[in-house]
């Protein structure tokens, strides 16, 4: 069952696709060894010498908010904490990080929420599209997760029960649907286009729209040859992967996801000091912040250039048919939110769950 949470998705696949456009410093990689990680005594203070693990190459998204991370950590434990970072799936591909992390093989990982919703079931809750600006997104994310006493015990315990702490979710950036066409302005302009789907869209078929099966490799050529005449992508990638080239329009929604996480093992995080705990959850923080800041900047350079350098139509749909894309998109979440969670037989908590992102989504 992939069909939860697709909508994120087809998000992350864009994001990670992003080789260039973020000004940041590369972590340092390192042939992966079969070490035990363990704290280590230098005089008279303990090091802990830990992994960080992520499917991403070194300059993806993901990977410099992770890095930014643990960075923080090194810099503010002064030496208590070293981090080797092995990036690229050294340690394992994106759907193996969390049974890495749980079984101590890394220490800190990085990877999509919805790889680990089976494991985690509630937790998917948060894994969903927002009608809301990244930064919105990301606080309330925070909020359910860290500060709200309803979800946060319960969510709290579904990772721990799984050897895992969470450290953050953090944002995955504002999607548009891109088209090869003109007038695209509004929902009726889009009816009965095909729009190319990464993975299973059922809203797409709700708002007038027929999917068609695709691939992000295959975007330019799709797009280029009329296989399909529209696609529902993230913003940030679009320039470097040469879309200005073939498309005519970008129709915003107003819309972003939040499904990156960074997990660390809890074992690991139960042998660090309280005031190392609080480092780390300070740079948890911050690494929620730094990841909207980077694709707030990115999207908007993204959207600058295709208006004012490749003529393309940057459109924002009405109020109205922003209610209709949304309110199709948040139906089909809790729809297979609902299957999945009855399924782990936690549906009594995944109500508590539901009411409060219900409140959030449909307030905007």
């Amino acid at each position: 069952m992939k069909k939860l949470f697709v909508l994120f998705l087809v998000i992350i696949v864009a994001s990670v696709l992003l080789v260039s456009g973020c000004s940041t410093s590369a972590p340092t990689t390192t042939t992966p060894d079969t070490s035990t990680t363990t704290p280590s005594d230098t005089g008279t203070q303990k090091v802990y010498k830990l992994k960080y693990a992520t499917p991403y190459m070194a300059v993806e998204p993901p990977t410099i908010t992770g890095q930014f991370f643990c960075d923080y950590i090194m810099e503010k434990s002064n030496g208590q904490i070293e981090i080797t970072t092995y990036a690229g799936g050294a340690l394992g591909a994106d759907t193996e990080m969390f049974d890495l992390v749980k079984s101590g093989g890394a220490d800190i990982v990085t990877m999509m929420g919805q790889l680990f919703q089976d494991a985690v079931p509630l937790a998917g809750a948060v894994q969903q599209i927002y009608n809301a600006s990244n930064g919105e997104a990301s606080d309330f994310v925070h909020e359910i997760l860290f500060d709200n006493p309803e979800t946060s015990p319960i969510l709290q315990e579904e990772f721990e029960q799984q050897n895992v702490e969470l450290m953050c979710y953090y944002s995955a950036g504002a999607g548009t649907i891109i088209t090869n066409f003109l007038p695209a302005s509004s929902l009726a302009d889009l009816q009965g286009r095909k729009m190319g789907c990464f993975s299973d869209m059922p809203w797409i078929e709700k708002i007038g729209l027929h999917s068609t099966t695709g691939s992000p490799q295959d975007l330019y050529e799709s797009l280029s040859r009329g296989v399909y005449d529209c696609c529902f992508m993230a913003v940030g990638p679009l320039e470097m992967l040469k879309i200005q080239e073939v498309s005519k329009a970008l129709v915003m929604l107003n819309t972003t996801g939040v499904s990156m996480s960074l997990l660390m093992n809890l074992e690991t995080w139960n042998s660090l000091t309280p005031e190392l705990q609080q480092i780390c959850r300070e740079a948890a923080l911050l690494a929620e912040g730094q990841s909207v800041d980077m694709l707030n900047q990115m999207e908007a350079a993204t959207l600058q250039a295709f208006e004012e350098k490749y003529g393309v139509q940057v459109n924002y749909l009405s109020p109205e048919d922003q209610a209709t894309v949304y309110n199709a998109m948040y139906d089909e979440w809790e729809k297979a939110y609902r299957e999945l969670c009855d399924r782990a037989g936690v549906m009594d908590k995944g109500e508590i769950i539901i009411e409060n992102v219900k409140a959030f989504a449909l307030s905007k």
